[in-house]
């Protein structure tokens, strides 16, 4: 997660093709970079870790709708109908693992004492 959030600053021109017209976006692409980032970040650190957890979660599930739909573009933001095809199962993979770890993580205090 904090790779995919920095490449929104080395290559921000790559996510225009998923940002509708009437958004700016340099200022969408870098601020979903930070989450992003910040997301990541704070799943190495235990007390932030079931927040990351929970981001990284919503995070995957609120792009799901947009890597649907890009399946069905004549010209899909992601570059070719092959590889949106691919995207969007991919995409089901990540919201399973963030759920996991995230149900791992809200269970791993319960029997602490």
């Amino acid at each position: 997660m904090m790779i995919a959030g920095l490449m929104h600053f080395i290559k921000p021109k790559m996510y225009f093709p998923f940002i509708p017209d009437f958004f700016p976006e340099y200022t969408i692409v870098y601020l979903s970079g930070i989450v992003e980032f910040v997301l990541g970040l704070s799943v190495f650190y235990k007390p932030t870790r079931q927040f990351g957890n929970s981001g990284i979660l919503l995070l995957m599930i609120v792009f799901l709708p947009l890597h649907f739909i890009d399946m069905f573009l004549d010209q899909p933001a992601i570059g070719s109908r092959m590889l949106a095809l691919m995207r969007f199962p991919a995409q089901l993979l990540l919201i399973w693992i963030a759920w996991f770890m995230n149900c791992k993580e809200s269970n791993s205090g319960e029997y602490d004492h």
